[in-house]
């Protein structure tokens, strides 16, 4: 099977912003729960050892939320740019990239708060893999939110213009009406 590139090329440039900012979003927490999370150090004196821990090393659930998430994202974002529908399930796409995204941030609250507390014994740091997930959801997130506002606007907008053609019909109508 041979890749096509300058294909791929063209259709992240037809992409709008939002869902550029999704697909970014998306493949930085698929990358980013792979990446460190926490830093365990322990031993005495001489012999320390680290062990790093990701989103799948101790507490499997908060890395398999994070990629689940992400990938039910990244799910939706391809089938509103094949089919060209905004819906799925009769939620719009919007709607549930926001709920996933929120979901996985809950997640990683928790996950904070867990690893905080299980390892309070010990000389530990939190590493940047956790607060890069963090960010690839929220920033998921707000370009959901804000392509909604944007499809509120063109929908406003849409009725308006109908509204407005709508009265002068009617006013047509009642002109004739009055004339008759």
């Amino acid at each position: 099977m041979k890749i096509d590139f300058k294909h791929l090329k063209r259709q992240f440039r037809l992409m709008s912003i939002a869902q550029k900012i999704i697909l970014i979003g998306c493949v930085g927490a698929i990358i980013f729960a792979f990446s460190p999370w926490f830093e365990l150090t322990s031993g005495f004196g001489i012999i320390e050892e680290t062990e790093k821990i990701n989103g799948f090393s101790r507490f499997s659930i908060f890395g398999i939320i994070s990629i689940s998430f992400a990938l039910a994202s990244l799910f939706l974002l391809s089938r509103e740019m094949i089919s060209k529908r905004k819906d799925f399930l009769n939620f719009a796409n919007n709607y549930l990239l926001m709920f996933f995204s929120l979901e996985a941030i809950f997640a990683l609250f928790i996950a904070i708060f867990v690893f905080q507390s299980y390892f309070r014994d010990f000389s530990s740091q939190f590493r940047f893999g956790i607060f890069l997930s963090f960010i690839s959801h929220l920033a998921i997130f707000l370009a959901a939110y804000f392509s909604f506002l944007e499809e509120k606007k063109d929908i406003a907008r849409d009725d308006f213009k109908k509204m407005s053609q709508n009265e002068n019909i009617d006013i047509n109508k009642d002109q004739l009406s009055l004339g008759e």
